[in-house]
């Protein structure tokens, strides 16, 4: 047994062993019903997909665990919370979140959150992002501050030019849209809604108005910033 299996098990405890005796030990997924989850978990494991994935954050689960050791409810986020997190992480598509997810796991236990809905709804929206979601995220958004999603000016020369080029941003302006639209569906962000009365005032200028006045506005909401916060990674 290596140094992460023995660390897993540990972590795990009698969910575990319940469900090696058992074959069939239960969760309750998100949608609220029952599901044997932990012995397909840990066959998974054994092949070798959610043993390599947790091999690269072993170090960060040791340090979790000492910290949930030092806690009188370790048994919470030992037997519900960790379960939870090994499912996400067995389902998920890219490798490069992984740490995000074990960020969010040391999150919960450093801010003693025992509130399951909560810890729920951050990880299923987590699920539904990927890597370039969460890159544009982090990119063009600061908590707190107004940010026009603009793209990166072109080439003027080459954009007239180069038809491959023009697609080119083409296809990139429609996937930022794409994403864009994502991150409000998920409720992370928000259309900046304009006064009426200053918006009136702006259309009576009428050209003194610059482009850039014209763009939709964006920025996060109230969630889409305790969600950034669930999921960062301390200074």
């Amino acid at each position: 047994m290596d140094k992460t299996e023995e660390l897993v098990q540990e972590m795990l405890g009698r969910v575990l062993s319940d469900a090696q005796q058992e074959a069939a030990n239960l969760l309750i997924d998100l949608s609220g019903s029952i599901t044997p989850i932990i012995s397909s978990l840990w066959t998974s494991y054994k092949i070798g997909k959610l043993k390599k994935r947790l091999d690269i954050v072993e170090p960060e689960l040791r340090k979790i665990k000492e910290m949930l050791d030092k806690k009188e409810n370790d048994l919470f986020y030992k037997q519900e919370v960790f379960p939870l997190i090994l499912k996400y992480i067995h389902d998920e598509d890219e490798d490069e979140k992984v740490n995000i997810y074990i960020n969010g796991f040391k999150h919960t236990v450093d801010e003693d959150i025992e509130d399951m809905e909560k810890i729920y709804h951050f990880y299923d929206v987590l699920a539904q992002l990927r890597i370039s979601d969460i890159v544009r995220l982090c990119k063009k958004f600061v908590p707190g501050k107004k940010l026009k999603l603009d793209t990166d000016f072109p080439d003027i020369k080459r954009y007239e030019e180069d038809q491959e080029y023009r697609e080119e941003l083409r296809e990139k302006e429609d996937i930022e849209v794409y994403i864009d639209n994502k991150l409000i569906r998920l409720g992370i962000v928000k259309v900046i809604q304009e006064d009426p009365l200053e918006k009136l005032t702006k259309g009576m200028q009428g050209r003194t108005l610059t482009r850039s006045r014209s763009k939709t506005e964006y920025k996060l909401s109230s969630f889409g910033r305790r969600f950034v916060n669930f999921f960062a990674v301390e200074d």
